[in-house]
Formats: C-alpha cells, sequence, structure tokens
C-alpha cells in the first residue's frame, strides 16, 4: 500500500521503489548513512545536534558525486505523486523535471527524505534488529 505525507500543505503518495533500484540507493548512500548513524550515536539524541556535530554528514553528503545525487533524486521522485483535488499526478515530469513550480528546494528535500524513509527504512531496520549495524539511539537516550 502507498504510503502518503504531507509537505508544505499538499498531500503526497510514494509508490513502492522495485527491491534492484532499492539495492542502488543504499549502495549510493551508503557513506551517507554511516556517517549520520556514527554521528547520532556519538550525539545520543539528548538534544537536537549542532552545527558541528552535523560536520561530518554534510562534508559526506557534498562528497556526495552528481551523478548519484542525481540518481537518488530522480529515483526517488519518480515514485511521488501529488494529490490534486480527486486525482493523483506525478511530481517528476519525463525527462527529469519537476510538474511543480511550487516546490523547492527544502520541499524538495522533505519528499525525497520521505520516499528514503518509507523505502529504505525497513531494511536499516532490519540490520539493527539482526546486530548487522548498530541503531541510532532514540531521543532522550544515552549511549
Amino acid at each position: 500500500m502507498p504510503s502518503q505525507f504531507e509537505v508544505g500543505g499538499h498531500v503526497y503518495r510514494c509508490e513502492r521503489i522495485d527491491p534492484f533500484k532499492q539495492q542502488n540507493l543504499v549502495r549510493r548512500l551508503a557513506p551517507l548513512v554511516s556517517t549520520l548513524l556514527a554521528t547520532l550515536t556519538q550525539q545520543g539524541l539528548k538534544q537536537a545536534p549542532s552545527f558541528e556535530a552535523l560536520r561530518p554528514i554534510i562534508t559526506e553528503f557534498a562528497r556526495m558525486p552528481d551523478a548519484d545525487m542525481e540518481y537518488v533524486m530522480t529515483t526517488t521522485l519518480g515514485v511521488v505523486l501529488r494529490k490534486e483535488g480527486t486525482s493523483w499526478s506525478r511530481v517528476l515530469v519525463p525527462g527529469g523535471g519537476l510538474a511543480y513550480e511550487d516546490v523547492g528546494l527544502l520541499e524538495l528535500n522533505e519528499i525525497i527524505f520521505n520516499v528514503l524513509k518509507d523505502s529504505l527504512g525497513p531494511f536499516f531496520s532490519g540490520l539493527a534488529q539482526k546486530g548487522l549495524i548498530q541503531a541510532a539511539p532514540s531521543p532522550g537516550t544515552t549511549q
């Protein structure tokens, strides 16, 4: 069943990303996810991380090759639809452009994050449950 979420006052729905594309997403995002988990584990999530604490994540994000970033964006946005009245329309048009001019950088990243959370969250949770990766602590906990 497709997941629904709201961003910028609009309702979006994401369809399933097939496992082969999920694998490619994981592979491209692995350095970023690794840095993210390490940073969150160190922080203990007692409070919102400072910019200095986020520096390794930002640095890893900046190092991501354009081709990898483009793949992540087009793969995630390619499964997103936006509710328009009683119908749903694709967010990404053929050729890779956005169908909506009111989607800015913040909204774009929120949409991508929601799709990644929905599509890859169960994979990373499963790895943590099997002890193959260390799960990031829940808010308010310490390591």
